[in-house]
C-alpha cells in the first residue's frame, strides 16, 4: 500500500536548516513535480543522524519548525526516516527499495553532496543509476553561494554560534525560530513592568549563544516587536539556558500555549545588574531599540 495516492518527486537530504540551498533544491522539486503531475515531497528525519553516532552539533531547526517551514513554502508531503541505528544501518539500496515500497516515485532532486545508507556509502551518483535504471531521473542541485561563500548548514550554525543572527537569517531567508509552549514562571518580569514569555530551549538544536536578541512574534493575527533573553539570568542567579521575551504592546495570558518567536538581531550580552532597578533601565534602553 502506498503512503500517498498521487506519484511523487522526491527532495532527498536532511533538511535541517532550510537555508537558501535547501529551498533552491526543493523548488526544483516542485518544478519537476509540476512538470510530471506529480507532488513534491521532501524527505527528512525524525531526530538526529548524527545523535546517534554520538558526534552531533544539534539541529538548527527543531522537526516542528521545519514543518512549519515547509509549509510555508507549499511542502505538504513530507517523508520521514527515523534517525535510529536500525534505520541507519540498512545498505543504500535497502534504503532506496523501502522508499519505493512506500511511494510511486517519478524522480529524484539532492545535491552533490548527498549520502544515504548505511556508512553514507550511497552517492549523488549511485541514485542516479539506480533512478536510470527503473527510467526515473535524478537531478543533481547545483551549490548556493553567498558572498562567494558556499551556503551550508555548517555555516549557519557557525553564525548562530557567534550570535550573528541577522548574518544566519540571510542564509536560512527566514528569521530564526524559537518554537515551544509557554509556562508559568516567576513573573519577575512583571514586577519590573516588562512581562515576559518563557520557553524552554531545544536541548537537541544548535546552541545559540547566548545573548539578548530583537525579535518579534505573531499573535492573533499581529505582528509584536520582541527583546528576547536567550541564556541565563545571572541578576537573579538561575543558570539554566532558557527563552525568556518580553513582547511589546501585548498583555494577553499564553501559559500554555504552543507559539513561534522569531529573533531577527543580536542586542547585547547577558550580564548581571546589582539591583533591580538596573535591569528595568537597561529594559527601557533595550525596549527603545526596538521599536
Amino acid at each position: 500500500m502506498k503512503y500517498l495516492s498521487v506519484p511523487v518527486v522526491l527532495a532527498l537530504g536532511f533538511f535541517d536548516s532550510l537555508h537558501l540551498g535547501h529551498r533552491k533544491l526543493i523548488a526544483r522539486a516542485q518544478a519537476r513535480a509540476a512538470e510530471c503531475g506529480a507532488e513534491a515531497a521532501v524527505f527528512t528525519f525524525r531526530g538526529d543522524p548524527a545523535a546517534v553516532f554520538g558526534h552531533t552539533e544539534g539541529t538548527v531547526l527543531s522537526l516542528k519548525e521545519r514543518l512549519i517551514r515547509l509549509n510555508e513554502m507549499g511542502i505538504s508531503a513530507v517523508v520521514f526516516g527515523e534517525a535510529s541505528p536500525a534505520y541507519l544501518s540498512r545498505s543504500p539500496e535497502e534504503f532506496l527499495r523501502e522508499l519505493d515500497e512506500r511511494y510511486e516515485i517519478r524522480g529524484y532532486v539532492c545535491g552533490g553532496d548527498y549520502r544515504y545508507g548505511k556508512n553514507a556509502a550511497g552517492t549523488a551518483v549511485s541514485l542516479a543509476e539506480y533512478a536510470a535504471a527503473r527510467g526515473r531521473f535524478c537531478e543533481v542541485a547545483e551549490d548556493v553561494t553567498a558572498d562567494g561563500v558556499r551556503v551550508s548548514t555548517s555555516a549557519v550554525r557557525e553564525l548562530l554560534k557567534k550570535g550573528d543572527v541577522a548574518a544566519a537569517n540571510r542564509l536560512l531567508v527566514a528569521p530564526y525560530p524559537v518554537f515551544g509552549r509557554v509556562f508559568e514562571d516567576r513573573k519577575v518580569g512583571r514586577t519590573l513592568g516588562f512581562p515576559t514569555i518563557n520557553l524552554r530551549a531545544d536541548p537537541e538544536k544548535t546552541k545559540l549563544k547566548s545573548a539578548v536578541y530583537t525579535g518579534h512574534i505573531a499573535l492573533n493575527g499581529k505582528t509584536y516587536r520582541a527583546i528576547v533573553n536567550y541564556g541565563a539570568r545571572p541578576t537573579f542567579g538561575l543558570n539554566e539556558t532558557l527563552v525568556e521575551a518580553h513582547i511589546d504592546g501585548f498583555s494577553g495570558n499564553l501559559y500554555g500555549e504552543d507559539v513561534l518567536l522569531c529573533l531577527d538581531g543580536y542586542l547585547r550580552e547577558i550580564c548581571a545588574f546589582h539591583t533591580k532597578e538596573e535591569l528595568r533601565l537597561q529594559l527601557k534602553r533595550d525596549l527603545e531599540a526596538i521599536r
